[in-house]
């Protein structure tokens, strides 16, 4: 019994020992576990702290750029700022414009910390600006005990955008307003003029509903106003800039908000594009030698030929409901003749694995039922003469790379992988049916021709033409799936079809003598208003008056231009011409005119929602301009070509050590 309970004790001593243990054990891990989450509030706090200080330095910097006495302000700067906001700083190295402007950010990086590390400052930065001082850097660093943390800031003054907003009024212009008819501005409206008469209201049942703005200094009375004492007679202000027929017309003037601008607006005409940069086109392959010579090939009638090796050819015929086979066996086979010929119901089939390589020195033509390529076959077509395909054709293609004349007419399905022509002949389609280009399309001709049918991009990588005369689309045809395209062209005339753009896609024209929509075409209608940008550059005035559709940027470099009628234009228009004149119906959901050297007349029913900016603007009829206010948040002032808006785009990143 004694040793019994002696067991029981000690094992109960035992249990006592692991349960003390045990508890040790989770004292400890907590602790740990405290002492480490406190640890990482800390850098956490650290790093805060740090990045915060940076963002002071960011403001710091500005600030100085601000002000006239400092605005001429570069090189690295040190200092510390105080819990109650405020510091001192030090110059610690002189810069002038264009200073490590082209030598790499991360020098001046190393600059800014340098001169915080080698001191006990908690904030350090660098402004700096190119060779013109018109686009500025600052690189700010803030430390906190071992977390650094930096910000870099692009600033970037221009053509009195970094100033004032561009489409902060229905209706902004230089130096002339007047409304007549019925005409209505749904919203503010202003002018720098201080001329009398330089905001004329003639009679009729018109309106501004917002505040009237004038020059600085102009006088805001209203010419002729209503006698306060006398309410039947009238009151001379000869210097009033805002003039009316008599007190008995437009009587909402009476007591209408007339004010003085703060400022002169100077609004600049952003310099035209350049057009795009000439094709890059991947190499043209050269054409294989010594391949084992065969002669002319000609497969006619209800026979077939098979072909197992590479191989030299004169001509290959293949005609009547002949069918000629490639018999690859996982093999790539290249075949070499001076042209190609597929008539009649005959075909052409490939068969995989592998890859055929047609090199045609002079011209290729497919019609007949085409060619199909079989289990995961590839077939590359090389030729340095003409191509063509035309009828029920189903053809597939990886690479069609051609140097001539390229016709693809065909009611049936036309389907490549890349499409490269490097021609200084033309390049058409037709038929209904549809090509599609799954990857690459780079085509550069002397004139290029849709007519009916569909084009389409599939999304692809790039879409990129070239083309020294005309575009034209008639007959409905399309042009769908358009990523990343970029067109340069004499003209370019949709007659009558439509450009589509793929989900996410963006698309710039640039066209030297010609722009023209007609029938019921469209260029992305429906789609973002900033995916596309025709750049305008010809001397013929600009009708897009028409039945059609147009959603993006229109800028036009010198030509006087008519906008409306049936169609719809929807996005930014930019004009360098002499005239813009809007015209019939609703112009857009929200559309901006930027002119600020043009006249703007809008005509008939035209209504614009979203604000004008012009030297002069004459609206009659039953025109109206309703004021957007996310106007200017759509069409920023890079969105129309002026350097940059004066807000910065912040590039933050940590640093720690």
């Amino acid at each position: 019994m004694g040793n019994c309970r002696m067991r029981k004790k000690g094992f109960v001593l035992f249990t006592a020992l692991i349960a003390v243990a045990v508890l040790s054990i989770i004292s400890i891990t907590v602790v740990t576990l405290v002492l480490n989450d406190s640890m990482q509030l800390n850098r956490a706090e650290a790093r805060l702290i740090a990045h915060y200080r940076a963002l002071s330095g960011v403001e710091i910097a500005r600030a100085l750029l601000e002000k006239d006495e400092t605005k001429d302000a570069r090189g690295v700067f040190r200092g510390t700022i105080t819990e109650g906001g405020s510091g001192n700083f030090e110059l610690v190295e002189a810069w002038q414009d264009g200073d490590n402007w082209d030598t790499g950010i991360q020098l001046v990086r190393d600059a800014v910390q340098s001169a915080l590390q080698s001191s006990s400052n908690d904030v350090a930065f660098a402004i700096f600006s190119d060779s013109s001082g018109t686009e500025f850097k600052i690189v700010s660093y803030g430390i906190r005990s071992a977390a650094v943390e930096s910000v870099v800031l692009n600033l970037a003054f221009a053509g009195g955008a970094y100033e004032f907003p561009v489409f902060d009024m229905a209706v902004f212009t230089r130096s002339y307003i007047g409304i007549g008819g019925s005409s209505r501005i749904e919203g503010r409206a202003g002018t720098n003029s201080i001329i009398p008469g330089s905001v004329n209201i003639a009679s009729g049942n018109n309106m501004i509903t917002g505040t009237i703005y004038v020059g600085v200094g102009g006088d805001t009375h209203v010419n002729p106003s209503v006698n306060p004492d006398i309410p039947w007679q009238s009151i001379s202000y000869p210097n009033a800039v805002v003039t009316r027929t008599n007190i008995w017309n437009s009587t909402w003037l009476n007591n209408h908000p007339i004010q003085n601008l703060d400022q002169e607006r100077e609004y600049e005409l952003p310099n035209f594009p350049d057009p795009p940069s000439s094709i890059s086109f991947p190499t043209f392959p050269t054409f294989p030698e010594g391949l084992p010579g065969h002669g002319n090939l000609n497969v006619g009638g209800n026979s077939t030929f098979t072909v197992t090796q590479s191989g030299e050819y004169g001509n290959i015929n293949v005609s009547g409901s002949s069918r000629l086979i490639f018999n690859l066996q996982g093999n790539n086979i290249s075949i070499n003749a001076n042209s190609l010929s597929v008539s009649g119901s005959a075909r052409i089939e490939v068969n995989g694995p592998g890859t055929l390589n047609l090199y045609i020195d002079g011209n290729a033509s497919i019609s007949g039922s085409g060619i199909t390529t079989l289990n995961s076959a590839k077939l590359n077509i090389y030729t340095d003469g003409n191509f063509s395909a035309s009828g029920n054709l189903n053809v597939e293609i990886s690479t069609l790379y051609s140097k001539g004349q390229t016709q693809l007419g065909n009611s049936g399905l036309l389907q490549l992988e890349n499409l490269f022509v490097d021609s200084s002949q033309a390049f058409s389609t037709s038929g209904n049916g549809t090509i599609r280009v799954a990857s690459q399309a780079l085509i550069k001709a002397s004139s290029m021709s849709l007519s009916s049918g569909t084009m389409d991009f599939m999304n692809g990588s790039k879409q990129q033409f070239e083309i020294a005369g005309t575009v034209q689309l008639s007959g409905n045809a399309n042009m769908n799936g358009i990523s990343k395209g970029v067109m340069n062209c004499s003209t370019l005339n949709i007659q009558q079809g439509n450009i589509n753009l793929a989900s996410g896609g963006n698309m710039l024209v640039y066209a030297s003598t010609g722009f023209n929509m007609g029938g019921g075409s469209t260029f992305n209608y429906g789609g973002d208003r900033n995916a596309v940008r025709v750049n305008y550059a010809g001397s013929s005035d600009l009708d897009l008056t028409g039945n059609i559709r147009y959603t993006g940027t229109l800028h036009i470099q010198r030509a006087s231009a008519s906008l409306g009628g049936s169609g719809e234009v929807y996005g930014l228009i930019i004009s360098g011409g002499p005239t813009v004149n809007l015209h019939g119906n609703p112009m857009a959901d929200v559309t901006a005119v930027y002119a600020p050297n043009s006249t703007v007349n809008m005509v008939g029913s035209a209504t614009v929602k979203g604000a004008i900016v012009a030297d002069r603007f004459v609206a009659t009829g039953s025109s109206t301009v309703v004021f957007e206010p996310d106007t200017e948040d759509l069409f920023p002032p890079q969105s129309i070509g002026l350097i940059g808006d004066g807000e910065g785009n912040e590039e933050i990143e940590i640093w720690s050590r």
